[in-house]
């Protein structure tokens, strides 16, 4: 059998059990009960030539248990469970060369479950490092999002101050269209800009200022567009 402690707990659970310790699947063992209880405070094997006149058997553990040997499963001087074997014939003892095999068994087993707690634990550093790094980088990003988002409300408050300060300097409409375009235009560092008013009919949106040659062409050739027509201005 294979005993192992828990997280958080001073005792161990059965992880592994063939033979008669099949029926103690996932059963707990607390420090000093039975023959590894005692091993788990001692820290040192155990061999019991006979578990059934044992005087610190474990009562309802010790029907068809006869020789018992018990070795810690040890790392850096911590016992993190028990490996163990067990006759169930009255009188057949372990050999001093089987107790030999099964500590050097148990000092591997040790190291290669400390391989294996150390290589889950720096998985588990690495999962949260990415974990980390993808909540800093989606972080990043919005912040990204909300930098532009601000210098784009900050550059249209910039816009409508100038225009309003247009406004109240340019007095003839023309002008003052002209002016707003061109404002558009340079702080937005856009390719084109126009403006679009309503005729008296309120049926053509008619361009009344725009930006560039082909914005000065269109104004000379009286460029408009039918209200509700497939063009996105109309």
């Amino acid at each position: 059998y294979i005993d192992m402690r828990l997280p958080g707990s001073v005792g161990v659970m059965q992880m592994v059990g063939h033979g008669i310790f099949a029926m103690l699947d996932r059963s707990m063992t607390m420090p000093g009960q039975g023959a590894t209880g005692r091993v788990l405070i001692t820290g040192e094997p155990i061999v019991v030539d006979d578990y059934e006149t044992w005087e610190s058997r474990v009562p309802q553990y010790a029907v068809g248990f006869r020789a018992i040997v018990a070795v810690p499963l040890k790392v850096q001087g911590e016992v993190i469970g028990v490996v163990g074997l067990a006759h169930t014939t009255p009188n057949q003892q372990f050999s001093e060369t089987q107790i030999k095999y099964l500590k050097q068994f148990a000092e591997l087993a040790a190291l290669a479950l400390d391989n294996a707690r150390l290589y889950q634990a720096s998985q588990d550093e690495l999962n949260t490092r990415k974990r980390t790094q993808d909540a800093l980088a989606r972080a990043n990003q919005q912040l990204e999002q909300d930098t532009m988002t601000l210098e784009r409300r900050s550059t249209l408050l910039q816009v409508a101050a100038e225009v309003s300060r247009a406004a109240s300097a340019i007095l003839e409409l023309d002008d003052l269209s002209q002016q707003v375009v061109d404002l558009v235009k340079k702080r937005f560092d856009l390719y084109y800009v126009g403006l679009f008013l309503l005729d008296n009919d309120s049926d053509f949106a008619v361009l009344h200022a725009a930006t560039g040659k082909e914005g000065q062409k269109m104004l000379q050739n009286g460029h408009r567009l039918e209200l509700g027509n497939t063009s996105m201005v109309g």
